[in-house]
């Protein structure tokens, strides 16, 4: 009797560590698809960073958002600089390649564009 249950004992072991050993296996077929879905989801955002980087270069009209590539663009002084206006509170003045933008600092919001 004893050694029927210790047949059983190592019988179940050795049935436990093959599934336990087969469990890695299933679940790298579920790894490929995720890399899959992965892979197909950095491409979108790719091309969604490419589509605003096109957007970004265009052109700059009022009412628009300022695009984050120049949302950290070089601060003018309104006296300095001709024909600008003096901004009023929370708004600031930026030079945007060959323009300047005033800006909403809180809303990030284009308010005018004059060229340089």
């Amino acid at each position: 009797m004893k050694q029927l249950a210790g047949l059983i004992l190592i019988g179940v072991t050795l049935l436990i560590s093959n599934v336990s050993l087969a469990a890695p296996n299933q679940n790298h077929a579920k790894d490929d698809a995720s890399a899959q879905f992965q892979d197909h989801d950095q491409h979108k955002k790719s091309k969604y960073k490419d589509k605003k980087r096109h957007r970004g270069e265009g052109r700059l009209k009022a009412g628009m958002p300022l695009p984050e590539e120049f949302r950290n663009a070089q601060r003018v002084d309104y006296k300095n600089a001709q024909n600008l206006s003096e901004p009023s509170r929370y708004q600031q003045w930026v030079k945007v390649k060959d323009r300047y933008v005033l800006m909403n600092v809180l809303t990030n919001t284009i308010i005018k564009v004059e060229k340089e």
